[in-house]
């Protein structure tokens, strides 16, 4: 067993297949500890069948991403299956401590992940969401008697205020030495 500054953090890439302005990746690069980059198919992700331009948008998308990562000296995990299952196997494989994730808005992804991380977290390993999708968290910008704009100008003043910083560059990241 590795010891605990060692054990590796996942990252698990969902629709955010990407290294570059990649906050969940970031925060991974940051921790020090090696990083497990997994992308699981999980067909109920989306609730739906996935399309024939889908299919090719992901295949296309996760070899672009897997050649990102090896010219870095690392390799993608790609499993199959429901997810949380999945993301226990790769812990349990891995030892890692903890996943880290860019957050999905849909109210069922979302519920889906809060059981996920609460799960985990009820097993000793940590589970962080991030915002790599939108400028603000849905919600968020709101006027001074908290309701949403209805005017475009204010709620874009508004929305520069509280937009996020993008993501750093990820050239800091730790890659586990081998494919899980």
């Amino acid at each position: 067993m590795t010891s605990p500054t060692t054990r590796p953090v996942i990252v698990w890439f969902r629709r955010d297949l990407r290294l570059a302005d990649n906050p969940a990746l970031a925060e991974a690069a940051a921790t020090g500890a090696p990083v497990v980059p997994l992308y699981i198919h999980d067909e109920a992700l989306d609730g739906r069948p996935m399309g024939a331009a889908s299919k090719w948008w992901l295949d296309k998308s996760l070899r672009a991403l897997a050649a990102d990562l090896k010219d870095r000296g690392a390799a993608l995990t790609l499993r199959s299956g429901e997810s949380e299952f999945v993301l226990r196997s790769v812990i349990a494989e891995t030892g890692a401590q903890g996943v880290l994730m860019n957050r999905m808005f849909e109210p069922a992804a979302w519920e889906r992940d809060a059981g996920i991380a609460q799960g985990l977290k009820a097993d000793g390993v940590t589970c962080r969401g991030f915002n790599g999708t939108l400028l603000a968290r849905p919600g968020s910008v709101r006027t001074g008697q908290d309701a949403p704009y209805k005017v475009f100008t204010p709620f874009l003043k508004a929305l520069l205020d509280v937009a996020e910083e993008p993501a750093p560059a990820t050239d800091r990241a730790r890659w586990t030495a081998s494919r899980v």
